[in-house]
């Protein structure tokens, strides 16, 4: 269990309710969790194991909080002060339980406060576009990624694949990933560079772009024209094409026009941009 700082001055920052309230540091938050369940002989409840329990607490709370707004909605917690600090209430209760889950895995202030930023950062780079992709059907069923210059490029993760990977597991869209290696090689090229291979629904190994794009299609049930590939290959693209699929280049060591002339749909700057195509 952790051993949080002390504070030497003030045992807590915080008057509940008075006018010398502030704004509690997240490490004096888990401070108050910690010694509430010494306080209350609940120390030994704050495990890995029973962490689980706490983020159920957490969310039986939230629905009381959801309860309020579905009854006295934002006016009421706007302009009612009793029903606003009811609400403020369970917010609170909630984070509470939140703060124990953090508390039995060790969580620390720091760690949690650099995951926040480096999160917020990201976010801050983010289109939003992959919102639309996730919860709006789309009528493609398929998208085969040729590895080599669209994931990876040299046994090297391409910088925006890992969030592309994220984006595109929680469609409904089948991922496959085509390469000169085995499976298992594959598998751990991609871990190693901290790409999750469970993305993909299934890797083929192939030389010949024709059969692997008509066992991916077969595999799925996809059509032609519900099926994207990806690619940095003018011969991927001329077979994909052929076979009355949708090309998309990711674009490497060939011109804007070379990848045109080869019968690319959609032309990327970046494999990340296939959001945009969807």
């Amino acid at each position: 269990m952790i051993i949080h700082a002390e504070f030497a001055i003030l045992k807590y920052h915080v008057q509940v309710g008075g006018k010398d309230s502030v704004d509690a540091k997240i490490s004096e938050l888990l401070k108050m969790q910690y010694d509430l369940a010494v306080e209350k002989g609940w120390i030994d409840d704050r495990t890995p194991e029973k962490a689980p329990l706490s983020i159920l607490w957490s969310i039986d709370e939230l629905g009381e909080a959801i309860a309020i707004i579905k009854k006295k909605g934002a006016d009421g917690i706007m302009e009612n002060e009793t029903v606003r600090a009811h609400f403020i209430e369970e917010v609170a209760d909630t984070f509470m339980y939140l703060f124990d889950m953090m508390n039995a895995y060790e969580i620390s202030a720091e760690e949690f406060s650099d995951a926040f930023v480096k999160k917020f950062e990201k976010n801050m780079g983010r289109q939003w576009s992959e919102n639309k992709i996730m919860y709006e059907d789309s009528k493609i069923k398929l998208i085969i990624f040729d590895m080599e210059g669209t994931i990876v490029h040299e046994s090297t993760a391409v910088k925006s694949a890992e969030r592309l990977l994220e984006t595109l597991s929680r469609t409904g869209i089948n991922l496959v990933l085509i390469s000169d290696f085995e499976p298992d090689k594959v598998k751990k090229i991609l871990t190693d560079n901290g790409l999750d291979a469970g993305a993909f629904h299934s890797i083929i190994k192939s030389q010949h772009y024709g059969e692997a794009f008509e066992k991916a299609m077969a595999d799925f049930g996809a059509k032609p024209d519900e099926s994207i590939v990806c690619t940095g290959s003018n011969v991927a693209l001329k077979i994909a094409q052929r076979l009355g699929m949708i090309p998309c280049a990711v674009k490497g060591r060939f011109s804007h026009a070379m990848y045109e002339k080869a019968g690319a749909k959609h032309i990327l700057e970046d494999v990340i941009e296939i959001e945009k195509v969807l």
